[in-house]
């Protein structure tokens, strides 16, 4: 029978190992220590320990999933605030990291969004492309009244 349960000192390493792969939320740590079957008191000092040697840090998670998302994955920062959400990452602290992204450059790569999109709906008639343009947009993450503006011209 395979034995379920590790040690603190396991624990550390494999979680160490974890969050060194990439930058992670406490939430999916703590996830990771549930999946590995962690005892409630090890949980605690696992998450201590790797906030005391850096590997994990909320604020560095934030701003790098922020900028993942948009300079990576072109997500508006709609979708990315919703993303920081579910990992439980405080309102005060995704407004931080959303201000990171370059307004020009976000503007930018909606316009650039945008233009491919139009461009993949040449039989559609003007007003069905701009509807499908606007989705698009919107599922991406972007503002609403950013896209509405963006379509105007």
């Amino acid at each position: 029978m395979v034995n379920n349960f590790y040690s603190e000192s396991e624990l550390l390493k494999k979680l160490s190992a974890f969050c060194a792969y990439r930058d992670r939320s406490e939430m999916e740590v703590v996830n990771k220590l549930k999946t590995l079957n962690a005892s409630e008191t090890q949980i605690p000092k696992v998450l201590q320990f790797l906030r005391d040697e850096k590997f994990l840090d909320e604020n560095r998670f934030a701003f790098s999933y922020a900028r993942g998302k948009f300079f990576q994955n072109k997500w508006g920062k709609h979708k990315i605030y919703r993303g920081l959400k579910t990992q439980k990452i405080p309102d005060e602290l995704i407004n931080r990291a959303l201000g990171e992204i370059p307004h020009d450059e976000y503007l930018q790569t909606m316009r650039e969004l945008s233009r491919k999109k139009w461009g993949s709906l040449p039989d559609n008639p003007p007003h069905e492309a701009r509807q499908k343009v606007y989705q698009y947009l919107l599922s991406k993450g972007y503002e609403s009244h950013l896209i509405r503006e963006l379509l105007k011209g």
